[in-house]
């Protein structure tokens, strides 16, 4: 993979802060905790900030992080925007 994601829970509520890393850069987004039965995260991943060719490519390895840590997740694209 080509970043590497950290997890700070609850920095607000039930929002929480996902940081990625590729060894050079860093990037930081807000997501938040579905109201689910299953563990389940919503990420909103143009907040990253990256061109639209990287943010395809944090997606995939978003959905591939959170399952391998054992929640689902939901994709939206721009918060309204």
């Amino acid at each position: 993979m080509k970043y590497k994601f950290t997890l700070e829970k609850n920095i607000h509520m039930y929002n929480h802060l996902i940081t990625c890393t590729d060894g050079h850069s860093t990037y930081s987004a807000v997501c938040e905790s579905a109201p689910k039965r299953e563990r389940t995260l919503i990420f909103w991943p143009e907040d990253f900030g990256l061109p639209r060719r990287e943010t395809e490519i944090l997606e995939k390895e978003l959905r591939r992080w959170a399952g391998e840590n054992g929640f689902a997740c939901i994709m939206y694209k721009g918060k309204g925007r």
